[in-house]
């Protein structure tokens, strides 16, 4: 039996199990030195006497929060994946999410070589990483590359609510229609899938990968301003430790109102002592958009699926957040039915990536529908995963001057692959020359589920010479939309009339156009992350 790591790599907490066992039960690989299920998603970043250190988890936060450099502390990055984002470390070096993103998981690597030595084996570096399933194309290869970056071997990029069901049903061996509310930390993911024994058939997905507990804070933290400033006190004098000291503390109040009605904040300043007492129904009204936005996310992803409420069969509360009472009245409320309060919402997304890292690590699982007309499952005994695509994927075009649209602007965004398409797939969008002797050509991809080009991400400018000009209203070029089974984009390009392939390319952290694909260069990004590597 070969081992590989499921790595559920979180906003605020990161988690990292294994299945060591024919049974394939997972294992959580406890962290830190006092072995923690789970390992704050935090760093700080020292330089004293001219040696580096860098502190992960909790030893970060009491850094962060009390005798640290708070520039030098860093949380919430997992946000920023993707994004032209950087902050400072020590010695003006500039860190983005990517590389504190590696030096994470380095932490679980390390880790792992332990769990190697005790099970006798080779270091155990392959690896499942988990995302919220509404992430980009480019945010999932920026979560890869952080991962080979570590030194990681990464298996595949795996959906999170696809993990926890996994997880669920492989335990308690569940069939039936399930949806999968997920609340973690910092993003925000609704999954409706059909369950049928080792048959995972994901129908529609929606989510916000900017909203999460870390928003829940926020609000509290708003809340606790504002009646400190009634009782008089300048709560914009507030140095930025300060602030994330309120913050932290925002949170042990929101963690103490899913067990009491109320909860009460305290101060001491040269100014005197203050307080603020919060009640759970106080909590509910600054929340009650946030999860209004949820529920409605809910809803539309159950009209996707094409699933009523009395037709669903188990209803899974994933991530930390769903702990709030609030969180689950409101699931209650809408779907009539009580959810599954049997699981660890902290641990079962890592816990299910770990089993399908067994799955791929012993060939034992696939991600192909069918082949020959017959299920793989019946093929091979594999356990069968189809996702599908979280988002839409299409091209600017010019307006046409027969239809009416509700945004102003020349062009609109023609989705090609529309949201929740299983995939893999492929889709072709033919173009013509608008006028004679046309020899150039512009394409703008963009990936979304909208209409209006404001609403959708331009990801890829192609811009292509033809070897023979074109007569107005002749086919210039087919454009080929695929997603592969991990949602990665692949756009191809080819000559109207002939049928030659022009170009191709794959959507990465930066788009590649080569006739033969090779891996993402991180040695810029490895020369930082070797700076703080141990």
């Amino acid at each position: 039996m070969k081992y590989a790591l499921g790595i559920d790599l979180g906003t605020t907490n990161s988690v990292m199990a294994i299945v060591k066992n024919p049974e394939q039960k997972p294992e959580i690989i406890p962290m830190g030195a006092n072995d923690e299920s789970l390992l704050q998603s935090a760093l700080y970043f020292s330089d004293i006497n001219g040696k580096s250190r860098v502190f992960f988890g909790s030893s970060a936060v009491n850094r962060g929060l009390n005798s640290g450099i708070i520039d030098y502390f860093k949380q919430d990055f997992k946000r920023d994946i993707a994004r032209d984002v950087e902050s400072e470390a020590p010695n003006h070096v500039r860190v983005n999410s990517i590389i504190l993103s590696a030096l994470i998981l380095n932490e679980f690597k390390k880790r792992s070589d332990i769990v190697s030595m005790e099970l006798g084996v080779d270091p155990i570096h392959d690896a499942v990483i988990t995302v919220p399933a509404y992430f980009t194309s480019e945010q999932r290869r920026a979560t890869k590359n952080a991962g080979r970056l570590a030194g990681l071997n990464i298996l595949r990029i795996i959906n999170e609510p696809t993990a926890a069901a996994i997880s669920y049903a492989h335990e308690k061996g569940v069939s039936g229609k399930v949806l999968v509310y997920d609340l973690g930390g910092g993003t925000f993911d609704v999954t409706v899938m059909d369950v049928d024994n080792h048959h995972y058939n994901i129908l529609a997905t929606d989510g916000n990968h900017r909203l999460g507990g870390i928003d829940f804070d926020k609000r509290l933290v708003k809340f606790i301003e504002s009646k400190l400033e009634e009782q008089g006190l300048n709560m914009t004098m507030l140095s930025a430790k300060e602030k994330l000291q309120l913050r932290y503390q925002a949170e042990k109040i929101k963690i103490a109102l899913s067990v009491d009605e109320t909860a009460f904040y305290e101060t001491y300043t040269d100014q005197g002592a203050f307080g603020v007492e919060i009640s759970r129904e106080e909590f509910r009204q600054q929340i009650a958009d946030l999860l209004k936005d949820t529920m409605i996310k809910v809803q539309s992803t159950m009209t996707a699926a094409k699933i009523n409420w009395d037709e669903l069969d188990h209803i899974l509360l994933v991530g930390g957040s769903t702990r709030m009472p609030l969180v689950r009245e409101a699931i209650e409320a809408m779907s009539g039915q009580q959810p599954t309060y049997s699981i660890n919402p902290d641990t079962i997304v890592a816990e299910g990536a770990s089993i399908i890292a067994n799955l791929i690590a012993n060939d034992a699982v696939s991600f192909e529908e069918e082949t020959d007309g017959q299920s793989t499952e019946t093929q091979t005994g594999k356990m069968v995963i189809r996702d599908i695509t979280s988002q839409g994927l299409g091209m600017l075009l010019r307006k046409s001057p027969q239809k009416d649209y509700s945004f102003v602007g020349d062009f609109f965004n023609k989705v090609v692959v529309a949201r929740n398409t299983p995939i893999p797939t492929l889709k072709n969008y033919d173009i013509y020359a608008v006028s004679d002797g046309q020899d150039t050509f512009r394409v703008r991809i963009t990936e979304g589920n909208y209409e209006n080009p404001l609403s959708v991400k331009p990801i890829l400018e192609i811009r292509e010479q033809l070897a023979h000009p074109r007569r107005k209203g002749e086919k210039i070029a087919q454009i080929r939309f695929a997603f592969d089974t991990e949602q990665m984009v692949h756009i191809g390009v080819f000559d109207g009339l002939t049928g030659q392939m022009i170009n191709r390319y794959r959507i990465n952290t930066e788009v590649e156009s080569e006739s033969h694909f090779v891996e993402d260069d991180l040695s810029e990004l490895k020369a930082v992350y070797d700076k703080f590597v141990q």
